[in-house]
């Protein structure tokens, strides 16, 4: 076991001596009294490899010249509540300290507690560091803080309002992985400079995870975000937004509504952009994206749909996909959008280049097929009504052609215009022969006297 403890001032540079430990095997326990307490006077605190640190409650409270705190390669570091809280019953304003720097690298943390970040914290950086959980309020109540940074850390839980009310100028988490991020993972923060999200593989983002205000650059990028639930950003900015080069597996309606642009700095700055270049989707829900277009000017380029290219597809894609608040949609999104070609899923293609290509001649097949059927039925309908003239010519002209009478047991003819019967000698029906009607009146037949012999003389 090596334990090496210093009560003079140091390399470190603080205002103060440095306390040091290093390579101890037993459990380091910081604390504020008792034996082996934390002088007050130190400027500076260095913990590493050791294989487990116990900070305590109110360990660094009273130490009113402290600057840094640096743990380093803790098998096991266990945090109280109020562990890292730095006195703020002091008049800040008159305090010449600007804050304690506190920096955790390659480290396993269980869990971080209620406040146990408090008061006057200069930066808080988190680096390869293991984190089972995060309570709520374990930062809160912060002040006069920079920046407080996560970069390759694993995050496994964390509970709403884990970080609540209190200004600084940056939050970035950049790298490692976060599970799940609830509603209200970040409530009533305003951020002054950026708010950064690069390389960081989050499982599940639900709605109004952040509830922020005021960063005049907003930036996620190269992340993948396996699940974005509707509006998980509630962001208020002052300035521009960069959404680029992300991986986006499921997407809900209106993920990123909730980013707007503050209507006072709109009043006296103007519109801003909102990039959302190079992000691929692979399920998504009507107007996924939808954007607030109120103070942003959205710009859209490189929309990759992990999706088979198809043209029935196609126009679903670019009607029901992107929106903007004011209903409006871009113009012409085949040039924006890619698809994927085939199920290697190693060949893209801009959707307007397979769509002139492969779907032009569907439509012109289509179109083809119809006109063909059209055509076809105009000459259907034509010849039905030239047989049905013909057909009406032919049974006019023989309209009177005679027919068998069988009541008088001889042919006739009846005429359309009178009840005339014609006797047909022979009984002969001629296809050729007209027929003529002669009227004849008959009158009663006297009866025939025969002349009366003459006689003559012999």
């Amino acid at each position: 076991m090596e334990r090496t403890k210093m009560d003079r001032p140091t390399v470190e540079g603080g205002q103060g001596s440095q306390v040091f430990y290093a390579g101890v095997l037993l459990t380091i326990v910081l604390k504020a009294q008792g034996f082996d307490h934390l002088p007050e006077l130190s400027g500076s605190i260095k913990v590493e490899r050791c294989n487990k640190v116990l900070v305590t409650k109110g360990a660094i409270l009273r130490m009113k010249g402290l600057l840094k705190v640096n743990l380093e390669n803790i098998g096991h570091l266990e945090i109280e509540e109020e562990a890292f809280k730095w006195d703020t019953t002091r008049v800040l304003e008159t305090y010449t300290n600007p804050g304690v720097n506190i920096r955790i690298v390659n480290t396993t943390v269980p869990m971080i507690p209620s406040e146990a970040f408090q008061g006057r914290i200069n930066s808080i950086q988190f680096e390869n560091v293991s984190i089972a959980k995060v309570r709520a309020l374990a930062f809160s109540n912060l002040a006069g803080i920079e920046k407080i940074e996560f970069k390759n850390c694993d995050i496994k839980s964390i509970e709403p309002q884990s970080f609540k009310k209190f200004i600084l100028d940056a939050f970035i988490i950049n790298g490692g992985y976060v599970d799940i991020l609830p509603s209200y993972s970040l409530i009533g923060i305003t951020i002054q400079k950026g708010l950064k999200f690069e390389n960081v593989h989050f499982g599940y983002m639900r709605s109004s995870a952040f509830r922020i205000d005021g960063p005049t650059i907003f930036k996620i990028q190269n992340c993948i975000i396996e699940n974005l639930d509707s509006e998980a950003f509630r962001v208020n900015t002052h300035g521009p937004v960069f959404i680029e080069d992300n991986i986006l597996p499921q997407v809900s309606h209106g993920a990123f509504a909730g980013i707007t642009l503050d209507s006072t700095y709109l009043s006296w700055s103007g519109r801003q952009d909102l990039i959302f270049e190079n992000n691929t989707l692979k399920q998504f829900e009507d107007y996924a994206l939808l954007f607030n277009n109120t103070g942003l000017s959205p710009k859209l380029d490189r929309i990759v749909l992990d999706k088979l290219c198809a043209c029935d597809d196609i126009k679903l894609w670019t009607d029901r996909l992107v929106k903007y608040t004011d209903g409006s949609r871009p113009i012409d999104l085949t040039r924006l959008m890619w698809c994927t070609k085939d199920d290697r899923k190693n060949i893209d293609s801009v959707v307007q280049d397979f769509q002139r290509r492969h779907c032009a001649h569907s439509a012109a097949r289509v179109y083809w097929i119809v006109s063909v059927l059209i055509v076809t039925l105009i000459v259907l309908i034509g010849l039905c009504s030239l047989g049905f003239y013909l057909f009406r010519r032919h049974a006019r002209r023989y309209m009177n052609v005679p027919t068998n009478d069988n009541a008088q047991n001889r042919l006739s003819v009846h005429s359309t215009h009178s009840n005339h019967v014609i006797i047909i000698p022979e009984g002969k029906t001629y296809r050729e022969t007209e027929l003529h009607v002669i009227e004849e009146r008959v009158e009663p037949i006297k009866e025939y006297v025969p002349p009366q012999a003459v006689t003559q003389p012999i």
